[in-house]
């Protein structure tokens, strides 16, 4: 089989074709930056958001599949979606669980409500924040003609390079910690139940998906069995960093969470985090046995453990670092803060000036 990933070169794209090397497949990943092709894995060069480059893609071979990890303007799934459906025998689409609606007393399954379904916010529902725009963008596979697709709902993953806290990326949280400043938690969310996997053991379960025909048409989300409170994710970090460090970090509640005051994000929190979220994955479990997968306390503690060893950061968001230090009363050092634009925008944002 020859299949085409777009996007796959992120940490769930790398461990899916991982998966699909060892069944022997011939795989092609798109890549905006050259990579050295090794064994049947071969890169192409060139932007995946692109039209001509995907139609270029598309007209010179017929693939056995396609995998999707690109974040998408809607438009722009609409513009392309025939022709990447017209050059494949299977397209998987990797949406999201954030599309669920709050279903506070039942198990979710794949026929759950979905927000853009059922949500009555009309402010919310002229934005395309992520929920909506994975929902619409499934709309447009479910109104196709065509039914040589398959849609992949995966929950919030974790991994060696990424480690959530409620709405917090490492970025967020674990930086503040090894830098000596109070972790910043908030009291609305600790009882949330949320059900966190492991990127590997997510991207085995796309893998299996891939070539099944019977899987064309069809939806899954490929979660663990088992959720967690966001309190108890909480303390899986710490016992960890005082584990490694020999100190456990100070932690600083608020009775409300910080992204509430930061438009971009205040629709994360109250239309995701605040839903406690469970699981029914007995339709996955038809395609590949997840009873095996890692439980989280095992692979959060890993994949912290590892991550501690070297530690590497990504870009800190000094707009939400400023709404945090505001709140507990701190500063963080404008040494710390690359870049004069950095250092005036998180100066604005702690000081109040700026609140959007």
């Amino acid at each position: 089989m020859r299949v085409l990933i777009l996007g796959g070169t992120g940490a769930m794209g790398v461990h899916v074709v991982e998966h699909l090397v060892k069944k022997g497949w011939e795989i092609y990943v798109t890549t905006r930056r050259n990579r050295e092709s090794q064994n049947n894995i071969h890169y192409i060069v060139g932007d995946a958001k692109d039209n001509s480059f995907i139609d270029t893609l598309c007209l010179e071979k017929n693939w056995d599949a396609i995998i999707d990890f690109m974040v998408y303007d809607v438009e722009l799934l609409k513009s392309r979606i025939d022709v990447i459906l017209n050059a494949t025998k299977q397209y998987v689409f990797l949406s999201s669980a954030r599309v669920y609606a709050d279903s506070p007393n039942d198990l979710i399954t794949e026929d759950s409500p979905r927000l853009l379904d059922v949500c009555k916010d009309q402010d919310y529902l002229k934005t395309n924040e992520y929920a909506l725009a994975k929902a619409r963008e499934e709309d447009i596979l479910f109104h196709s003609e065509k039914t040589n697709w398959t849609i992949i709902r995966p929950s919030l993953t974790y991994s060696e390079t990424r480690l959530q806290l409620g709405v917090y990326e490492k970025e967020n949280w674990l930086y503040r910690a090894l830098h000596g400043r109070a972790i910043v938690f908030s009291k609305d969310l600790m009882d949330k139940y949320y059900t966190m996997s492991y990127g590997g053991d997510v991207a085995e379960g796309i893998a299996a998906v891939v070539g099944k025909r019977e899987a064309c048409g069809e939806v899954f989300q490929v979660v663990v069995e088992h959720s967690h409170k966001w309190s108890e994710i909480l303390d899986i970090y710490l016992n960890v960093i005082e584990k490694k460090t020999g100190k456990r970090p100070d932690v600083i509640f608020t009775e409300r969470c910080t992204n509430l005051d930061i438009a971009s994000a205040k629709y994360q929190v109250l239309y995701g985090r605040y839903f406690n979220r469970h699981f029914n994955n007995s339709k996955i479990n038809t395609i590949i046995d997840t009873s095996k997968w890692v439980d989280v306390e095992v692979g959060l503690s890993d994949c912290l453990e590892k991550f501690l060893e070297h530690p590497v950061f990504g870009n800190i968001n000094w707009k939400i670092e400023a709404c945090i230090d505001k709140v507990v009363h701190r500063w963080t050092p404008l040494r710390e803060i690359s870049g004069f634009k950095n250092k005036i925008m998180y100066i604005l944002y702690r000081m109040g000036v700026m609140k959007k």
